[in-house]
C-alpha cells in the first residue's frame, strides 16, 4: 500500500538484448543472467530502505516488422 508519505523508486529490468548495447569502454562481456540478478538484489535494496517501487512495463516492438 502506498502512502501520502511514502518514497517511490522507478525501475525497469533489463531488456534480453542489454548484451547489445553500446558502451563507453569494453569491459568484457555482458551476461544477461548477471544484469538480472543484479536487478533483482538493487529493487531488494531499495525495498529494505523503504521504498516502493513503480515497475515500467516494456512493450514489445516487433523487430523488421512493418
Amino acid at each position: 500500500m502506498i502512502t501520502e508519505n511514502a518514497v517511490r523508486a522507478l525501475v525497469c529490468a533489463p531488456p534480453d538484448t542489454v548484451d547489445k548495447g553500446m558502451r563507453k569502454k569494453f569491459l568484457g562481456e555482458v551476461s544477461v543472467e548477471r544484469a538480472r540478478e543484479q536487478h533483482k538484489e538493487h529493487c531488494l535494496a531499495l525495498r529494505d530502505m523503504g521504498f516502493s517501487l513503480l515497475t515500467m512495463l516494456r512493450k514489445k516492438i516487433n523487430q523488421g516488422k512493418n
